[in-house]
């Protein structure tokens, strides 16, 4: 109880048109909003909203709608759900190791490495855009975190460097776009919505968002 948590909502614009796309969302009664009040989305587009509140003292359940502007008024277009539950400390599942992943990644981008730069050096393999870095060891808190994404030349096009503490037992996700690292959790049900109307939201995810400290 009292964590930040963070739901990231995918929408997805299957009109033949540029429109204006906002989300709104509930959880035991009380309205939440995105950071951002509306995103302008092209066809074919997918834009990600983000939605952060504290969790309760008990699991939830968080409703969130899709609107699109007609241009005289907001129109309800999609909905979906997803629930989020509440792990007694002494449930949470105990993992050796990491795992990072990422997501926006840059136009052109076509794979990516991971490494902790200072001693003791410690690398990723060459990762497709797709695929999780998988370490099995404590990596101790460490903040020297370096993630580096290429274009299919291997010519780096994009660098992050002084990610961290990354702790051991957990899951992390980097958003190329915005540079912030999230720590994810589990929840209970993700249950993606099937596309209907002009709008489609494919996905939630729960996240712990942490503004990772850089030296």
């Amino acid at each position: 109880p009292g964590d930040l948590v963070t739901v990231e909502v995918r929408v997805k614009n299957l009109h033949t048109g540029t429109i204006y796309i906002a989300t709104t969302g509930r959880y035991d009664s009380v309205d939440i909003l995105p950071a951002e009040d509306y995103a302008i989305v092209d066809p074919g587009a997918i834009h990600s909203f983000y939605f952060s509140f504290s969790m309760p003292d008990n699991g939830i359940n968080l409703d969130v709608w899709s609107f699109f502007w007609t241009g005289e008024e907001w129109y309800q277009d999609d909905y979906s759900y997803i629930d989020i539950a509440l792990i007694p400390p002494e449930e949470k599942e105990v993992n050796m190791g990491f795992t990072l992943k990422i997501t926006n990644v840059p136009e052109g981008a076509a794979m990516w490495t991971a490494l902790f730069y200072n001693e003791p050096r410690i690398y990723s393999p060459v990762l497709e855009l797709d695929e999780p870095w998988d370490y099995a060891d404590d990596p101790e808190a460490r903040t020297d975190l370096m993630i580096r994404i290429f274009d299919s030349d291997l010519r780096e096009i994009f660098t992050d460097t002084n990610l961290g503490p990354i702790e051991d037992g957990k899951s992390y996700t980097y958003n190329c776009s915005t540079g912030v690292l999230y720590e994810a959790i589990l929840a209970a049900s993700l249950w993606p919505l099937a596309i209907i109307g002009g709008l489609g939201i494919l996905g939630l995810g729960a996240t712990v968002a942490l503004a990772m400290a850089r030296r």
